[in-house]
């Protein structure tokens, strides 16, 4: 979703809009992750208004990192399969060791328990992972969000009304 500083909001949508919580951590990726619906208007760029781009690499970084946190139980999901997969694969290059050693006459000494130990051991960190990635998942959904209609006194100095 290619946006910039400026959307409009139709009174229509507004309602659901004000009860996302992800629109208060990344705008774009908060309206597409609520299905609200929207519509694009390619326009020409226009130049700065005032003063220099307060964005450095830091900022743009949290800034993705942000958007990903929207989607933080696809994205978790998606590298749980990822090692669920790579466990199943380290699973089966660790029978192919075991079968050399034990029924092949191909084995080279010392060389399956070094490799059965590092299988071991990668196989050891890819559950951690997982299992970590997941408790930081279920442990983010019971968090306090912020809901806009409700928190935003707290970060709004006041309103103007535009048009009547």
């Amino acid at each position: 979703m290619a946006v910039g500083n400026f959307s409009v909001i139709p009174s229509s949508l507004l309602g659901s809009g004000v009860v996302v919580s992800e629109i208060w951590n990344h705008y774009s990726a908060g309206v597409r992750h609520a299905r609200i619906p929207y519509r694009e208007l390619v326009l020409a760029r226009g130049r700065r208004l005032a003063g220099p781009s307060k964005m450095d690499v830091v900022s743009l970084i949290t800034h993705g990192l942000s958007s990903i946190a929207v989607w933080s139980e696809t994205v978790g999901t998606r590298v749980i399969l990822a090692v669920t997969g790579t466990l199943g694969l380290v699973i089966a290059l660790l029978l192919v060791v075991v079968g050399i050693r034990l029924f092949t006459q191909m084995a080279i000494p010392g060389c399956a328990t070094y490799t059965s130990g590092l299988l071991i051991i990668l196989m050891s960190q890819l559950v951690a992972v997982g299992m970590v990635l997941s408790i930081i998942i279920l442990s983010v959904r019971h968090n306090t969000s912020v809901i806009p209609i409700r928190d935003y006194p707290h970060f709004v100095d006041g309103l103007r009304h535009v048009f009547p």
